[in-house]
């Protein structure tokens, strides 16, 4: 493959730029100039024995390359690095960079020169010399205007900017390690940016690879005295979608703030005034989001008004009919199970005898009702509306107005704060219903005390496995306490009833926990070190592969370090029990 043909081959090119081809190229050259200096040069005659053109038409651009650099006569037109470019020569070029590298001439830019020539060969070579410039444009004299009219990136200026092709998706690999100057005129001093000349050629997709380099994307536009986002505004027709293809293209970049500070919101109401057209409107969020933030102020006003009505309704008819309560009829929909759904998604483990569970919308808050073994009847648990509006952040209006379906799968998707509120109260009813919940693993009363008693003693605990545990068990606390509050629990569970639980702790020597995160090889567990009176005693949960590691803590339920006394039923530390079964009180009373 010749060398112009690899050029042009824009993997080829990547790939040449990441390895350093090119320095691997020049490096022999430098190398091989004294030999060729030594094979042309006649010392006797204090000249060369042949000249560039007569060597460059043999193919021998190694020797054209020498005399050419060695017999230049200091004038810019006949730079050699030109004269190879003018020649269409990529090997020549690369023989004059490797023998004198790329120092620039006062005027013009070899890189713009190239794209000024259609040279995509010799301009790509070119990007691969660390010293390129990249920035600088090109303009040709004007007694060649004929030759430029037909290229391809002629502009009303005849000004060559590389930028013009540098903006191409092949050189995107490119920008990290070229400090190109997007914003500046493609036209020397004066002149639009580059964005201005793409969005003339309707080039939006440039335009985009432009605003990712945080190029600015609106400018002014030289010689209209407007930015390109009034000009797109001024082009627009309803008639004509092609004149519309500009403001679409501004419609997508609306995260975007224009360095004077006015974001596209603020450009948009000046250049109609405050009043954008529908056409146009629709096609910025911001236009319609502030629609809709109109249409909701008529709506609250409405709803207002008619709370307004409804308050006079309710008044008058307690003024006629003050015992109208008793009467009144309970909204309520038909019983719904959902023991299935909450078993398959794993939202809780569920205690023995459980058979089904099942929920209703009424007036009054979600009513459960749990069926037992050896059970005729549902029981009863309601979850009432104060708690969903302050706990839990249901609408029970919204929930009346859904379709079965959409109150379970409401229920299902909610946060699982429900299903918590559900069992502490289903606690205080005496009812057992879930053994544990989905993120929650301090349910119930008896996981309470029992973390609270674990909590109260030495723990060491470097991978912080019991700050979540703590945090769990202060959220169930905090939470039960909140419940007595509203006065929603039968049993006395206030804020006062939480300090002094806090405020319990076992009487008799603590036992010192370990808590570590062991490995198996391929499997993990969680250890539990403990070490009471003098006796060692260790036990482990495995933590199975796809399973959250915070699930470890059932360890401390499934194999519990503290029970219950099977006469007196206080809690206290397995181990410290006779037979594990009855505490020393009981045994020696």
């Amino acid at each position: 493959m010749s060398l112009s043909s690899r050029l042009l081959d824009s993997e080829w090119l990547k790939y040449a730029y990441e390895t350093n081809w090119l320095e691997r190229q020049l490096k022999p050259i430098r190398t091989n100039a004294e030999r060729l200096y030594q094979q042309y040069y006649d010392d006797e005659k204090h000249c060369f024995n042949t000249d560039y053109e007569a060597l460059y038409s043999e193919g021998n651009f190694a020797g054209s390359a020498l005399i050419l650099t060695r017999t230049w006569d200091e004038e810019e037109e006949t730079r050699p690095i030109k004269v190879a470019i003018e020649l269409d020569s990529p090997e020549l070029v690369l023989e004059i960079m490797g023998l004198e590298g790329l120092t620039q001439c006062s005027e013009d830019n070899y890189l713009a020169i190239a794209a000024a020539h259609d040279l995509r060969d010799i301009f790509n070579l070119l990007l691969l010399h660390p010293d390129i410039n990249v920035n600088d444009g090109y303009e040709p004299k004007m007694e060649n205007r004929e030759e430029y009219d037909f290229c391809i990136n002629y502009n009303d200026f005849v000004y060559f900017s590389p930028r013009l092709w540098l903006i191409e998706d092949q050189y995107s690999f490119l920008y990290p390690y070229l400090d190109i100057f997007w914003n500046d005129p493609v036209t020397d001093h004066n002149g639009s940016p580059l964005i201005v000349h793409l969005y003339n050629k309707r080039d939006f997709d440039s335009m985009s690879r432009l605003a990712s380099l945080k190029a600015d994307i609106n400018p002014d536009v030289y010689e209209e005295d407007i930015g390109l986002f009034d000009k797109a505004l001024n082009e627009w027709r309803d008639s004509d979608p092609e004149t519309q293809l500009g403001v679409k293209w501004f419609a997508q970049q609306t995260d975007y703030i224009n360095q004077n500070g006015d974001d596209l919101d603020d450009l948009l109401s000046e250049h109609f005034e405050g009043k954008v057209p529908k056409s146009i409107g629709y096609l910025f969020p911001f236009c319609r989001i502030k629609e809709l933030e109109n249409e909701l102020s008529e709506l609250q006003e409405v709803t207002e008004n008619l709370t307004y009505e409804f308050e006079s309704v309710d008044k008058l008819i307690n003024e006629l009919a003050p015992n109208h309560d008793r009467w009144r009829y309970r909204e309520q929909s038909t019983g719904t199970s959902i023991i299935n759904d909450l078993l398959r998604l794993k939202i809780v483990k569920l205690e023995d005898g459980v058979i089904d569970i099942q929920f209703s919308i009424t007036d009054m808050g979600i009513e459960f009702g749990v069926l037992y073994e050896r059970q005729a009847f549902l029981s009863r648990i309601l979850v009432p509306k104060v708690v969903l509006d302050k706990v839990l952040s249901l609408d029970l209006g919204l929930l009346h107005h859904m379709t079965v379906f959409q109150r379970q799968g409401t229920l299902l998707g909610c946060s699982t704060h429900l299903y918590l509120v559900l069992n502490i109260i289903a606690e205080d009813q005496g009812l057992p219903l879930f053994r544990s919940i989905k993120g929650h693993r301090v349910a119930h009363i008896e996981r309470q005390n029992i973390i609270s008693n674990i909590l109260a003693g030495g723990v060491n605990d470097t991978d912080n496995f019991f700050e979540h545990l703590n945090f769990e068990l202060n959220e169930y606390k905090n939470l039960k306490s909140f419940l007595g509050d509203l006065e929603v629990l039968n049993s006395l569970s206030t804020s006062d009833d939480s300090k002094a639980l806090a405020e319990y702790r076992r009487d008799g020597n603590d036992p010192e926990l370990t808590i570590e995160l062991a490995d198996r090889g391929q499997s993990r567990a969680i250890q539990v070190h403990c070490n009471i009176d003098g006796e060692k005693a260790t036990f482990s949960h495995a933590i199975e592969e796809g399973v959250p590691i915070e699930d470890w803590a059932d360890i401390l339920f499934k194999k519990p370090i503290s029970i219950a006394c099977k006469q007196c039923k206080a809690i206290g530390y397995r181990h410290s029990f006779v037979n594990e079964e009855e505490c020393m009180e009981c045994i020696n009373p």
